[in-house]
């Protein structure tokens, strides 16, 4: 039996493959950063049950934080892996809120 961050691993590198068939496995790793980051905020969410609401991050927040990351996107290479973490952010954050993505 799997534990829950094995789970989650397992769970983010299906759908990266899923979603970047053919890229690179710097692609993948940085959409599953992002997941990861993202489902972080999750756990807080769902912990602090007491709190009534949870304040998600912004798409410019998600920019900022691929920026801090990955680093400005200055290159092709950057450019896409600074993509893929977006998206593996915003993926997990619409699904925190309810999205069927």
């Amino acid at each position: 039996m799997t534990n829950n961050k094995q789970q989650t691993t397992v769970d983010a590198a299906e759908l990266a493959l899923k979603l970047y068939p053919f890229s690179g496995d710097s692609v993948r790793n940085a959409f599953i950063t992002g997941y990861n980051k993202a489902k972080e905020i999750e756990c807080v969410l769902l912990c602090a049950k007491e709190q009534k609401s949870i304040e998600l991050p912004s798409d410019e927040e998600i920019w900022d934080r691929a920026d801090e990351i990955w680093g400005r996107a200055d290159s092709e290479q950057s450019d896409v892996r600074h993509l893929a973490f977006m998206q593996g952010a915003k993926w997990m954050r619409d699904k925190i809120q309810g999205g069927k993505k």
